[in-house]
């Protein structure tokens, strides 16, 4: 009975309705933690990433609840523009670590995409050289060195570079060789 009312309460945000869900998320009721946590899956404001991380880190969370915290995670790391890089950049990293499944950690490399940070190119890098996460790992490292060009061109650069260097499809080494070329 209560996931209408946590559904409105994830719609309004705020404060004291994130209070009540995290505390309802951490209950022992396990219909109320339910529809607390996808609640908290679908916040609209970027400070549920602190719940929604620590859910997805608990090894006794159920699988489809850490999954549900982690997209969330992920989400919000995409949307909130306005917070800091270092603090997006570490609910991506946190989540990325508390990741089990392959399309959650696809899904945060896109997340860290979004990061203008050279440190979310550090944190990509690793994940050019595994084939199953390549494609995405070059997308979203591309799409990062494109977006750094202006504001860290060596960071842009050597983002470049690694995605040159994996050669993981024509289309991302030629937008590789043009943040390249672009000197």
């Amino acid at each position: 009975q209560l996931a209408p009312i946590f559904e409105v309460l994830a719609v309004l945000g705020g404060n004291e309705a994130l209070a009540v869900l995290s505390s309802s998320a951490g209950g022992s009721n396990e219909e109320v933690k339910d529809a607390a946590i996808r609640a908290l899956a679908n916040w609209p404001d970027f400070p549920a990433t602190q719940p929604l991380l620590v859910i997805a880190s608990d090894p006794r969370t159920k699988r489809v609840h850490s999954v549900l915290a982690v997209q969330g995670v992920a989400r919000l790391v995409k949307s909130s523009d306005k917070e800091p890089a270092a603090a997006r950049l570490k609910a991506a990293l946190t989540a990325l670590n508390a990741a089990t499944r392959d399309e959650e950690k696809k899904l945060l490399l896109s997340a860290l995409a979004s990061v203008r940070d050279s440190k979310a190119g550090d944190a990509i890098k690793p994940f050019l050289t595994i084939p199953k996460y390549q494609q995405e790992a070059g997308l979203a490292a591309v799409s990062l060195a494109e977006a750094l060009r202006r504001t860290d061109r060596p960071a842009a650069r050597a983002l470049a570079q690694a995605v040159k260097d994996a050669a993981i499809s024509d289309e991302l080494t030629r937008r590789a060789d043009a943040i390249l070329n672009r000197g």
